[in-house]
């Protein structure tokens, strides 16, 4: 797998109107992705989190899932969409687990296996993408599953 890191530009979408919020102050998101065969990807993202708080609600992941959709829906307004959310423990931490499919024409679907939580202060979340499910997909999971994380 090829390993790139970059920074994250925010910007958000309310109303159909986008609104750069790159000049105020706060925490950039860093994104580090792992690109596989057969378009199988692994990605982390995390920011400091702001708030203090010490753990995700439901409804901000339904927020984040919701605005997530709208903007897959911008550059794919035929494609139909089945999500569902769960809490889920790894490591003895505590996940909101959404897998989200994206069915596209032609048979074609998108899953995203998204894996969300704040750790040591940030808003982590770790997303597994594939288009068919392949033992590199699976390993991934598996992998993310017994991942150990620093408490």
């Amino acid at each position: 797998m090829n390993l790139i890191k970059q920074p994250v530009q925010v910007v958000d979408a309310k109303n159909n109107k986008e609104v750069n919020n790159a000049s105020k102050t706060r925490e950039k998101s860093e994104e580090v992705r792992f690109q596989g065969k057969n378009y199988t990807y692994f990605l982390v993202h995390y920011k400091k989190t702001l708030s203090g708080n010490k753990a995700l609600t439901e409804s901000t992941v339904k927020e984040q899932n919701d605005e997530l959709i709208e903007s897959f829906k911008k550059g794919q307004p035929e494609a139909q969409f089945e999500s569902k959310t769960i809490q889920e423990k790894v490591d003895d931490i505590n996940f909101y687990k959404t897998d989200l499919k994206m069915n596209l024409e032609n048979n074609i679907s998108q899953n995203f296996i998204i894996y969300r939580t704040i750790l040591n202060g940030y808003e982590a979340g770790f997303t597994i993408f594939y288009v068919y499910p392949t033992s590199e997909s699976d390993k991934l999971i598996k992998a993310f599953k017994n991942s150990k994380f620093k408490k």
